[in-house]
């Protein structure tokens, strides 16, 4: 068949055109940005799909305890252990105050989802409690936030 409508989209920007779009057709005017979040160890790669990648193996690591080694982030003890280390305190508070500065540029450019990938060697601590971290600031700030943690299950033992 024939089209009815020829858009030129010479000049339109990606937000533009999404905008031109969603009028003629009656999409979303409005949405609510979403930020995904997912974890890993560098051990098995970087997802792909990322944004932004975070590595936190800077970050002091409760492998090397051993009441911590065969816990996961989803463990209180193993949170206390890497939220109260002062170089994660900096840290979160820098990287929030990138999110913050970032996501309204993105959103302007017409995004409608941001996708993070934190790391740390295994998958299994650091990265699950900075990433559980940043997604409750980051609700806090009016956002949809998805946390995945695709490496974790590796180390969760079953009673």
């Amino acid at each position: 068949g024939k089209a009815n409508l020829v858009i030129d989209t010479s000049n339109l920007s990606p937000r533009e055109l999404k905008d031109k779009l969603n009028s003629l057709y009656g999409g979303p005017t409005t949405y609510k940005f979403t930020v995904n979040i997912s974890t890993f160890g560098y051990k098995t790669g970087v997802p792909l799909d990322s944004d932004i990648v975070i590595d936190v193996r800077f970050i002091p690591n409760p492998f090397y305890d051993p009441l911590l080694k065969n816990k996961t982030g989803y463990d209180q003890e193993v949170q206390d252990f890497v939220l109260e280390s002062p170089i994660t305190k900096s840290f979160t508070r820098r990287f929030l105050n990138l999110l913050k500065f970032l996501i309204p540029h993105y959103i302007t450019e017409g995004k409608t989802n941001l996708e993070i990938a934190i790391g740390c060697t295994g998958g299994q601590h650091r990265s699950v409690v900075i990433s559980e971290y940043i997604a409750r600031q980051t609700k806090k700030m009016g956002y949809n936030v998805n946390v995945r943690h695709r490496d974790i299950s590796k180390y969760i033992v079953e009673d």
